[in-house]
């Protein structure tokens, strides 16, 4: 079987970098360790992100992950179109922090909620799976809606999720989508692809892009195998 590679963890050898964590971490301690060492200021461009994977042999998804935790804490700000610049400098004593970012939480769920969906295929009833598929047209309309919302997105998995019979795996998954609100990282990420209008894909393109499986659109007595994050 072919190894799985996630978007946070391209094959890059992040040499030069320091050790320890995962690549964008290490990426996002040096570029703290530049801000604290004075060479940028204020309002200066940060190196752009196709410059910062080539100096740093990192992917571009690892770049965008360290800008995400660096932005989040206040460093710096990435504008659209024009890159990212210094808005304030670390202070003393002050550490680079992360929080769980919407790659780790894609990681997690894509492990997680396709065995949740396997033993949500043994019990789950005709009612449940027209449930499913009214919740698949919902999400189709409230992608055409100018304020894109998740409220069928968040009600279709946790139907899969209830649909297990597993209160410990409703209470899992339920968790998921609380960090995907919560946590810094996320909200941050999502906020920038829905003012990009990258989530208006239709639900089909996402999940393929997000290694799906069968949608709820599948013939009747459908039993899906797996079911995997938006």
């Amino acid at each position: 079987m072919a190894e799985t590679i996630f978007p946070g963890d391209a094959p890059s050898s992040g040499a030069g970098l320091p050790a320890g964590g995962r690549l964008y971490q290490r990426l996002a301690r040096l570029l703290f360790d530049q801000l604290s060492s004075g060479r940028y200021a204020i309002g200066d461009r940060l190196p752009a992100e196709r410059e910062l994977s080539l100096e740093h042999n990192v992917s571009r998804p690892a770049v965008r992950e360290a800008l995400i935790a660096l932005e989040v804490q206040g460093y710096i700000v990435v504008r659209l179109g024009s890159g990212a610049f210094v808005r304030k400098l670390p202070g003393q004593g002050d550490r680079p922090g992360f929080a769980i970012t919407a790659f780790e939480l894609t990681e997690a769920r894509i492990l997680f909620e396709g065995e949740a969906a396997a033993l949500a295929a043994v019990h789950i009833d005709d009612g449940e799976l027209a449930q499913l598929a009214e919740l698949v047209e919902r999400i189709d309309q409230e992608n055409l809606l100018p304020d894109v919302t998740e409220d069928a997105d968040r009600d279709f998995h946790m139907l899969i999720a209830s649909a297990t019979r597993n209160a410990a795996v409703l209470r899992t998954i339920e968790s998921f989508w609380l960090t995907r609100a919560t946590s810094p990282e996320c909200a941050l990420l999502h906020d920038k692809a829905r003012s990009a209008n990258i989530g208006r894909w239709s639900p089909n393109t996402a999940r393929s892009w997000m290694r799906c499986a069968p949608t709820t659109r599948s013939p009747p007595g459908w039993r899906c195998a797996r079911i995997c994050p938006r």
